[in-house]
């Protein structure tokens, strides 16, 4: 296994080129080879021709294609699988690198630890400021270091993550039978705890661009919180993984967990609270079912 990074970028239906142009010079300050991988996971028509035309933009970026459309954790899989260097580097298509010292910063944090989560953060300025979306990130995400350090791993996430090859391995990767959105980045912290992974979390922010309506965004987060109770019910996770675990199994506990409706007619649609409201008849809606 060379030494190096892999930068690892699903694409899917997603302008690429201000990723690329924000990661270009970080790619010149990094003092370790990198390999720039961007799967374009069966995106079909117009976004396929856009990304066949990336390599004569950005030289340092390959395309590549998986035979079928794979799906958000089996990618991001296959990707890693095509690795051939120590460390990767996950990197969501719809995000910015603000910094020149982006990579080297990793590289400096790197000895000893297993993973480095770099966080995650949201300009005032940008398309969607101010929507739901905009404010779930600001409030729940774009969180300092030191925060996210006191619950390494269930503060893990998958974008902006720099592991070890290796590690990401003996976690078990990414579950590739989560086909729906949401909280496959739960599970590989679960499984870097198991193995006693060393995750340390800086502050070397990417900046999430991709902010989706506030319908858009009230519809995947219900998926996800349905993902999770699927995770849940299958024995994969507990309530010392997610608080909304510990919430829905609470409720279930004290014979409330037919109460969903309810829960969902009085969260507005409009405020973080009303959205974790929704979050959690969603999820009890899900954990009920046989």
């Amino acid at each position: 296994m060379a030494q190096g990074i892999t930068i690892c970028i699903a694409a899917y239906r997603f302008a690429a080129e201000p990723l690329l142009a924000s990661l270009a010079p970080a790619l010149e300050a990094c003092p370790l080879p990198c390999t720039v991988l961007l799967a374009d996971d069966a995106s079909g028509g117009a976004f396929t021709a856009a990304y066949d035309t990336l390599p004569a933009q950005f030289s340092f970026v390959r395309v590549v294609r998986p035979p079928h459309n794979l799906g958000r954790a089996a990618v991001r899989n296959w990707m890693a699988q095509q690795a051939e260097t120590d460390w990767l580097l996950f990197v969501d298509v719809d995000s910015e690198v603000p910094s020149p010292t982006f990579l080297s910063d990793y590289v400096a944090a790197a000895e000893g630890a297993d993973a480095i989560a770099g966080g995650t953060a949201y300009t005032d300025t940008q398309p969607g400021a101010g929507n739901l979306r905009h404010r779930y990130g600001l409030a729940r995400e774009a969180v300092p270091a030191t925060t996210r350090q006191q619950r390494p791993y269930a503060r893990l996430a998958l974008n902006n993550l720099f592991i070890r090859r290796a590690s990401f391995w003996r976690a078990g990767g990414l579950d590739a039978t989560l086909t729906t959105y949401g909280h496959e980045d739960t599970l590989l912290g679960k499984g870097l705890e198991q193995m006693g992974a060393r995750i340390v979390h800086i502050d070397n922010p990417v900046v999430h661009t991709g902010l989706e309506d506030d319908a858009t965004f009230l519809t995947k987060s219900e998926e996800a919180a349905r993902s999770l109770a699927r995770l849940c019910r299958a024995g994969k996770l507990g309530p010392a993984d997610a608080r909304l675990i510990a919430a829905g199994q609470k409720l279930t506990q004290l014979g409330l967990g037919w109460a969903h409706p309810i829960i969902r007619l009085v969260g507005s649609r409009q405020t973080l609270r009303g959205l974790d409201l929704h979050k959690l008849a969603a999820f009890l809606e899900a954990y009920r079912q046989p």
